[in-house]
């Protein structure tokens, strides 16, 4: 267990961090519109699921990523490696309008790697989208070893990574991986893109 140093701002502002009294994001049955239920079918677990936040009329770089990083969760073999790769790969989103989940149901019925939750889907909707990839992983690939959220303007050596994951695991530890901010206050913004309210954050 990691015992993270005493701070003063997160013990001041604790009341933010608390769960609240009623749930704000209900990811129960009907939630997901589109659940791609067959990603994760079968026998065998996947040692790694990657979801990908998506936005609608990002096809390009959905195919990009389909072709290139993301091929081994196609069958595909990573060049220079002689053995599949045990890898999921899905892209998440939430509800634009009626043109833009009319194109998802399309693109799922080609590509059976779409994943859509029943919430507005825009930036300010981020922390939803990524509570969703979750929520999607745990119930559609519960044995999955591993799950991976990545932006897709972002390129995953997977084996490598899994090499990673494979010595992690081995030390027989439960773990989180990424970026780590210590001793850092966060900046909160009040104005542009990235504003947060006063209502919600003192």
């Amino acid at each position: 267990m990691v015992t993270l140093p005493p701070d003063d701002h997160l013990k001041e502002h604790m009341s933010h961090f608390r769960p609240g009294p009623q749930v704000l994001n209900d990811f129960s049955s009907g939630f997901f519109l589109i659940s791609a239920p067959h990603v994760c079918g079968g026998s065998d677990s996947p040692s790694l699921v990657v979801v990908v936040p998506s936005v609608v009329y990002h096809w390009e770089i959905r195919a990009a990523i389909r072709a290139t990083w993301g091929s081994p969760a196609r069958g595909k073999l990573w060049p220079g490696h002689t053995h599949r790769l045990s890898v999921k790969l899905v892209f998440v989103f939430g509800v634009t309008d009626k043109n833009g989940s009319r194109d998802l149901r399309e693109e799922s019925q080609r590509y059976g790697d779409i994943v859509q939750g029943d919430f507005h889907d825009n930036y300010r909707n981020l922390s939803i989208k990524t509570a969703a990839a979750l929520q999607w992983s745990d119930t559609h690939c519960p044995g999955a070893k591993h799950v991976l959220k990545v932006d897709e303007d972002t390129f995953v050596n997977i084996p490598l990574l899994m090499e990673v994951l494979d010595y992690m695991t081995s030390l027989k530890l439960k773990f989180v991986l990424g970026h780590r901010h210590s001793s850092v206050r966060p900046r909160v913004a009040r104005a542009g893109r990235w504003a947060v309210d006063h209502a919600l954050y003192k």
